[in-house]
């Protein structure tokens, strides 16, 4: 994936695809345990200093399932967290936030978003080239998909449709 400095939309969305044989307790809990060492990784980048336990996502396995996990997600279905692009210090400061679904279901692709106003495209690009290392490392299958919108119209002027 390559970005540019005139990208028109400045986020970018990834998903973690579940493994195929995972129906096995052993074969989900090397899966869960792959994504705690993600998570772990993730909250060392993050701008608060908080531990994966503080960020607050709920990991659903076979075991734990509950009707209320079936359920479509509420309002509360994403985590929003800040992390600092620093590769110098006399650069200006610039920063992304990630924002994570605040549930891991094993049976479940997990929704990763990046969105950026105030970073360059390159330290962006390497941002996210660290990401996908890690997660090949930690053996999970992280793949770009085309960024969908909530409104129908994108082009809407946040100030326009107030008048």
């Amino acid at each position: 994936m390559k970005l540019f400095e005139g990208s028109r939309f400045r986020r970018i969305m990834f998903r973690i695809i579940p493994d195929d044989n995972i129906t096995e307790p052993a074969k989900e809990a090397e899966y869960v345990n792959k994504f705690q060492r993600f998570k772990e990784y993730v909250s060392k980048q993050l701008l608060e200093d908080i531990g994966p336990e503080q960020m607050e996502i709920k990991v659903v396995t076979n075991a734990n399932r509950t009707q209320q996990d079936d359920a479509p997600a509420g309002t509360d279905r994403f985590k929003n967290f800040r992390m600092p692009l620093k590769k110098g210090s006399t650069e200006k400061y610039q920063w992304m936030e990630m924002v994570m679904d605040s549930t891991f279901d094993t049976r479940r692709t997990y929704k990763i978003m990046l969105h950026w106003l105030v970073a360059s495209a390159i330290k962006v690009e390497a941002q996210v080239q660290l990401l996908q290392r890690r997660c090949a490392q930690y053996g999970l299958r992280l793949v770009s998909f085309p960024q969908d919108s909530i409104s129908s119209d994108v082009q809407l002027h946040p100030v326009g449709g107030i008048c």
